[in-house]
């Protein structure tokens, strides 16, 4: 299992993503273009964050919101479904 340890922009909005269709974002020097790319051929991912009145960091969420927005055309629909353990 790989860890992946960087600051990552958020979304701006600019829906380059949708003009370029090549699943990529424009923000090019942080790791969701990486995790977008892996998405394909992993079988889940596991993200481990903080939890802030009932709801994970923002952090990740900005990473979250980016891989599926402009991974898009990624088909997720073969990881497995999402299971939440909070201490």
């Amino acid at each position: 299992m790989a860890e992946i340890r960087v600051l990552v922009d958020k979304c701006t909005g600019c829906r380059k993503c949708r003009e370029t269709r090549d699943n990529t974002c424009v923000f090019k020097d942080d790791a969701v273009n990486a995790l977008i790319a892996k998405a394909e051929e992993a079988d889940g991912f596991v993200f481990g964050t903080p939890v802030y009145f009932s709801h994970p960091s923002g952090a990740l969420l900005s990473v979250l919101d980016r891989m599926f927005y402009a991974g898009a055309a990624v088909s997720y629909t073969h990881l497995t479904p999402p299971t939440i353990y909070s201490v």
